[in-house]
């Protein structure tokens, strides 16, 4: 299976998505002859005279890749949705790339309204209403089109920092429509203050992303690079990766996820406060705690609190982990996890509905358990010792297998 993955280490913007996605097409097929007929193809599809698209080879920062500039005789356009829809829908892109293309202004329109507090349709497009943010949307999707990918990954947004400044003035970066496009995807800041994601830029992001992530398993076929207008101390670049890798069926039926195991080692804490500490852990999210007896330096004996929790939640069982023990600080340690598919059955039994966990690996059901929770209940609600209820319960769930 095709997959692009976007690698927005120094942000992204619609010229380079369309000149990464143009490397791309040009290592995929051993010729630069689409790259050479882009430019005339985009502007004549677009049907609106006097547009004038350049593709050119350049670096930044010692990364080579495609340069757009697009250039026209406009001058401070300002249309309303309906008007970039009538330039779409007059268009001779393919279907495909108009029926994207609307879909992408009305929500940037929406973001927009969100912004400013007045509805889609009274929205003044300024810089994003322009014939070069048109080219770089319908052209993003024309590439895409002809790429064809059975999904596209995209990494973090390095949105940048300081002021930008537009049609309403200076405004802070990320811009605000920028802010409102990203919402719910990962973003950081690294290097120095300039905007690094585009209101164009976060739009091709999050309509092209199926998901968004690291640098998937895969054989690496390709990488195009697109330039963006500016020097900075980071090469102000995209990368798209083109990878080979395992459609659904091809994969392992192993699944597979990221954690942080943050582990401390006390020495001077009362065995009585481990019991609340660990309940708090788990109540804000946290995998699995353990505690391991160890022997620490000088002969003293101590205790290894350990906590494995998923990775945007480190700060949250670090904090916790501060404030309920006497530690005062903590290792953290990234580990990749390997598992299988869990799935939970509940099951109506002579004595109430108690659930099945079953762990599967592809199809197979491999082994099953009772949630205990759900066994404790029934064994104090019947009064029937714990150990004689599963054995019960075992037989009419079928968790040793049907």
């Amino acid at each position: 299976m095709r997959v692009l993955y976007f690698d927005c280490f120094a942000g992204i913007a619609g010229d380079m998505t369309i000149g990464a996605m143009l490397d791309v097409i040009d290592g995929l097929e051993g010729t630069k002859e689409f790259s050479a007929a882009f430019p005339a193809a985009v502007a004549a599809a677009l049907n609106v005279p006097d547009v004038d698209v350049r593709v050119s080879r350049g670096a930044r920062g010692g990364l080579s890749g495609y340069r757009i500039e697009v250039a026209t005789h406009e001058h401070h356009p300002h249309r309303h949705l309906r008007d970039v829809l009538d330039i779409i829908e007059r268009s001779r892109f393919s279907p495909f790339v108009k029926e994207r293309g609307a879909a992408a202004f009305r929500r940037l329109a929406e973001a927009e309204g969100s912004v400013h507090g007045v509805s889609p349709e009274e929205i003044h497009f300024h810089e994003v209403g322009a014939i070069d943010c048109l080219v770089d949307v319908l052209g993003a999707f024309m590439l895409l089109e002809r790429l064809a990918p059975g999904r596209v990954i995209c990494s973090p947004l390095n949105v940048g920092s300081g002021t930008v400044k537009c049609a309403h003035g200076l405004l802070p970066v990320p811009a605000p429509a920028t802010s409102a496009l990203l919402k719910g995807a990962p973003v950081f800041v690294a290097g120095e203050p300039m905007e690094r994601v585009t209101p164009t830029g976060a739009l091709l992001a999050t309509m092209f992303a199926d998901e968004f992530g690291t640098l998937p398993a895969g054989t690496l076929v390709v990488e195009g690079r697109g330039l963006g207008g500016r020097e900075s101390d980071i090469p102000n670049a995209l990368r798209v990766f083109c990878l080979d890798c395992p459609s659904d069926a091809e994969r392992s039926p192993l699944e597979h996820d990221a954690g942080v195991v943050l582990e401390t080692n006390i020495d001077d804490m009362n065995p009585q406060f481990y019991a609340p500490a660990m309940e708090r852990l788990f109540e804000a999210g946290a995998l699995d705690v353990w505690l391991d007896s160890i022997m620490m330096k000088k002969g003293r004996p101590a205790v290894r609190l350990s906590c494995l929790c998923r990775p945007e939640d480190r700060e949250t069982m670090a904090a916790i982990i501060l404030r309920h023990t006497t530690t005062l600080g903590m290792r953290c340690i990234a580990v990749d996890r390997l598992k299988a598919r869990s799935e939970s059955h509940p099951c109506e039994t002579s004595l109430g509905t108690v659930r099945r966990k079953d762990a599967m690996l592809g199809s197979e059901r491999i082994h099953s358990s009772l949630e205990y929770d759900d066994l404790l209940e029934v064994s104090r609600t019947a009064g029937i010792p714990l150990p004689e209820l599963h054995r019960r319960m075992s037989v009419e769930t079928g968790e040793y297998g049907e």
